[in-house]
């Protein structure tokens, strides 16, 4: 992409202004790190598998003005919905009926899955890694620590395994401001066995490790690289055991959750398209990203309000996408979990949990 250097002065003066009126009202940086120049390529075209709809707009708001920052939803076998909501609480809902509380607690729920013993074992922003039992009682399995500032997401082997993600060393999701920012690999996954409760490291350095999922086989994850627009493949049985690669790169922006559909192919939830004056203007100026690290919140950069899913198969191809082009019923999304032929859609500041039934228009 050509900027020119009349519009890239512009911002730079505007930003030194902005820092100059500023500096004292804005946030400091919480790391001792410094920004690292990162020229990522240009965003792919948005054609073919990736051109626009309107598919996403048509999707059912369920508890509409109920929910608040619904970031993970997911069924259990029976069809019945556990939601993540921001204010500490995991809903359980079943179409048609009421809403009620199964689980609250001081922190933010995040990425739920069901062990093979019917626990729900769930990530929380202050609590870390917790196992809640059918009736609702709670065991901490991995404690939120200096080592695991932000455990966020995670999938469970058919032998109770549990890989999970911890997304970078900074505390709190609004701490992906300085990880995109900063461009240091600082997220990580983990596994832990409910059996035999050891705690094991399998990747470190990753740019905010975000959603993972097990490879149909369970010989390897999938785990998404939302500040580098990417996603790794981690080798975690057979002969490749601890190799990774990069299994796709150059999306068309910021892939938080990562859920497997019942074909045997992958739905990555983009929580919001990339801006090209970050790609282009400060990502590749270290100098101009220290002083964005000080701007108060109110100030930076907000996600752009749209709703998108892509379809990715096992090799890595982008098979289609579904859109909400104006954010009209889902923008933010973050997890996509299928069931019986319906998704269900989390967000992470809608007021409703998505529901879009399938096939629509082919897909």
């Amino acid at each position: 992409m050509v900027i020119s250097m009349r519009k890239l002065w512009l911002i730079i003066v505007v930003t030194l202004l902005i820092l100059l009126i500023f500096f004292i009202s804005g946030d400091s940086n919480p790391s001792h790190l410094k920004p690292l120049s990162y020229c990522p390529p240009d965003a792919p075209e948005m054609i073919d598998a990736l051109a626009p709809n309107s598919i996403l707009s048509n999707a059912t708001r369920l508890l509409d003005g109920k929910v608040n920052g619904p970031e993970e939803v997911i069924c259990d076998e029976t069809g019945r919905l556990y939601i993540a909501n921001i204010d500490g609480r995991i809903l359980t809902y079943r179409p048609g009926g009421e809403e009620s509380t199964f689980f609250e607690s001081a922190g933010r729920p995040l990425g739920m899955r069901f062990d093979s013993k019917g626990n729900l074992i769930s990530c929380n922003t202050e609590l870390g890694l917790l196992s809640i039992d059918p009736a609702g009682k709670s065991t901490v399995l991995v404690a939120k620590s200096e080592n695991f500032s932000l455990i966020d997401d995670l999938t469970i082997s058919s032998d109770d395994i549990v890989y999970f993600t911890n997304a970078t060393s900074f505390d709190g999701l609004e701490s992906f401001y300085y990880d995109i920012l900063l461009h240091h690999p600082l997220g990580s996954v983990w596994s832990y066995d409910l059996k035999t409760d050891e705690l094991s490291n399998v990747l470190d350095e990753l740019y905010f490790a975000n959603g993972v999922q097990l490879s149909n086989d369970e010989n390897s994850l999938l785990v998404n690289e939302t500040a580098a627009y990417q996603i790794r493949k981690v080798w975690v049985k057979g002969p490749n055991k601890g190799k990774h690669e990069v299994f796709i790169d150059n999306l068309p922006g910021f892939p938080d959750g990562l859920d497997s559909s019942e074909d045997g192919n992958y739905w990555i939830s983009i929580v919001s398209p990339r801006k090209s004056s970050v790609d282009h203007i400060y990502h590749p100026r270290p100098w101009l990203k220290k002083i964005l690290l000080y701007l108060p919140k109110w100030l930076r950069p907000k996600p752009t309000r749209i709703g998108m899913i892509l379809k990715i198969s096992p090799n890595g191809e982008i098979l289609n996408s579904i859109h909400d082009i104006n954010g009209e019923a889902m923008y933010s999304v973050t997890n996509v979990f299928e069931h019986e032929n319906t998704l269900y859609i989390g967000s992470l500041f809608n007021d409703a949990v998505g529901l879009l039934s399938l096939p629509v228009d082919g897909r």
